[in-house]
């Protein structure tokens, strides 16, 4: 199993959510599981900036057309009897084509079984250049974004301060992230961030004990499905919680712009919740469970090994759990509620790896066990992690792509 850890995998969709993927729901969904799947293997935070600007581009485009909410990038005037179909499916082909070229045969296999479901004529010959029209303002505006500049990130030294992690000993992933422009608002300020405990306080010692025995690799106290969850949540974070809003929108009968904000909305807050991660690791800059342990000044273990390699950039707050955070909040606040059935699979060498919750609750309180069993968070960064995310879907929501 060892191995394993190490592979790239593929995701695949669980039977929970067989039926939201494979009966037709609209285009909308259809496009985000076609577009989840090809952008698995690009990395957490580009996958889910390409999935924001796509569906935001899919967004306005059906808004304009049909309109509802408020815009999010402008009034866009759509040309008479265009179909708003053709329109999303254009814009999000158009949108993903461009961002991720290297997936573009998987693109363009996908967009031929949409559109095909359209009829052909005049309406979706208008809605297809439209909806082309509105992708292209939305790369125009994010291409300058600074998700492709180059940055470095210097830690300080010390106690307590993150440094990279061994095996591989990289320097942090990603540091231009910090400064990419959000979606949902100016700036992070609005965030109340307590940061991680002390290190000579209680709350420091009990995060330190529990991941020392529950997430070590040798563990004894840590039981087969804890080792479950935490080598699923390893791979990719959005891909669960895009299968939670096909869900959703299956269990809820949106409608097409109903749909189209859904996923755009919690796509742009997931991908905040990255920036403001990203943010808050830079300032806080506090060391990895690995090191803590290590180099512990009382009960130190310098040959202790967590379950799953660390991933290169700061404890605190946990990625993982802001995102979930987030995505899960913007899908709760849209339907009202938080009981919805989902699920999703890893294909592993030995076989698929399912994970399946029924509700949104449960799928957050699994992450964040799943990283204190990974053996590479504390708890403290999963819980506060959580809590971030939820504050940035409760902006977003309340600021974008309002009700007209």
């Amino acid at each position: 199993m060892k191995k394993q850890y190490r592979l790239r995998l593929q995701v695949a969709t669980f039977a929970f959510v067989l039926v939201c993927t494979v009966a037709h729901a609209d285009v909308i969904a259809d496009w985000n599981l076609a577009a989840t799947n090809a952008t698995a293997s690009i990395g957490s935070p580009a996958q889910a900036r390409a999935l924001a600007i796509a569906h935001g581009a899919a967004f306005d485009a059906v808004n304009a057309i049909q309109p509802r909410f408020t815009p999010y990038i402008k009034e866009f005037s759509a040309p008479a009897g265009a179909s708003a179909d053709a329109a999303a499916a254009a814009a999000m082909y158009t949108v993903l084509s461009t961002i991720v070229p290297a997936q573009k045969t998987a693109f363009e296999a996908a967009y031929q079984a949409i559109v095909n479901k359209i009829p052909q004529g005049e309406a979706r010959e208008r809605g297809t250049s439209f909806g082309n029209e509105v992708a292209k303002v939305y790369l125009e505006a994010r291409s300058q974004d600074g998700m492709s500049t180059t940055a470095e990130f210097k830690p300080p030294v010390g106690t307590g301060q993150w440094r990279p992690t061994p095996p591989s000993n990289a320097p942090m992933a990603v540091p231009q992230l910090a400064d990419v422009l959000p979606f949902t608002t100016k700036d992070f300020s609005f965030l109340k961030v307590q940061g991680p405990p002390a290190l000579d306080s209680a709350a420091y010692a009990r995060d330190v004990e529990e991941i020392r025995q529950v997430g070590s690799r040798n563990s004894t106290t840590r039981t087969a499905d804890q080792t479950a969850s935490a080598i699923f949540w390893y791979i990719s974070t959005p891909v669960p919680w895009q299968a939670a809003a096909r869900a959703a929108a299956q269990k809820t009968n949106l409608g097409l712009v109903e749909n189209a904000r859904l996923f755009a909305l919690m796509n742009m807050a997931g991908t905040d919740a990255y920036i403001a991660c990203w943010q808050i690791k830079k300032k806080t800059n506090f060391w990895r469970p690995i090191t803590a342990i290590r180099e512990a000044t009382n009960n130190a273990d310098p040959s202790w090994e967590p379950l799953l390699g660390t991933p290169p950039h700061p404890d605190y707050p946990s990625g993982h759990n802001i995102y979930s955070g987030a995505m899960a909040e913007v899908i709760r606040r849209l339907i009202g509620g938080d009981q919805l059935s989902f699920g999703t699979a890893l294909v592993l060498p030995a076989g698929p790896l399912p994970r399946s919750w029924t509700s949104l609750s449960e799928a957050e309180k699994d992450v964040m066990g799943a990283r204190i069993w990974a053996g590479i968070h504390f708890r403290t960064a999963d819980e506060h992690g959580i809590e971030l995310g939820h504050a940035i879907a409760e902006n977003a929501v309340s600021s974008t792509m309002r009700s007209r």
